[in-house]
């Protein structure tokens, strides 16, 4: 009879135990996944608006970091609760560094940011040409474009004949 009531409560106290260690390890669960940050945003050029496809998100003195997607969004994910340094970049724009991001723990950090275009001025470039003369092309052109009747040798038609002295070359 005594095995027979141990064996009955036995059978009750199973499941007892099994849903209080699925209750503790849910809530313990809940709370170490809420206990990391983010920060997210966009990134446009300031003067047009546009998104920055690709733009540099790095917290200033870790390896963390992000790039912008097509449509200019960025998120860095799993931040322990503390205050943070970004900086933004992007290619041939000026980089901004913002101080003072908080991120807290299982709460999004929205960061949106406006980069301007990076002008820099250079010296005039002066591009000069000169046609080359000594080719049978050229030499063509100048005897088409002539108002006179010229003759001309080039310097590909000297080559090709075998005389020494340049005395066989005729047009």
């Amino acid at each position: 009879m005594y095995l027979l009531i141990n064996k009955q409560r036995d059978t009750y106290i199973l499941p007892k135990i099994f849903y209080m260690l699925f209750f503790f390890t849910m809530i313990f669960s809940v709370s170490f996944a809420q206990s990391k940050g983010s920060i997210n945003g966009k990134v446009v050029d300031k003067t047009s608006s546009d998104v920055l496809i690709g733009a540099n998100v790095i917290i200033v003195g870790s390896t963390l970091g992000a790039s912008a997607d097509l449509d200019g969004f960025y998120a860095i994910k799993n931040l322990e609760p503390d205050v943070y340094k970004i900086k933004f970049s992007f290619i041939s724009y000026q980089s901004v560094v913002v101080e003072n991001v908080k991120v807290d723990a299982g709460k999004n950090t929205k960061l949106d940011i406006q980069l301007l275009p990076a002008s820099t001025e250079l010296e005039e470039v002066v591009v000069t040409a000169e046609a080359l003369k000594s080719t049978e092309g050229a030499i063509l052109n100048i005897q088409k474009n002539s108002l006179n009747i010229v003759d001309g040798l080039s310097a590909e038609l000297i080559g090709k004949n075998n005389s020494s002295d340049g005395t066989d070359v005729f047009i």
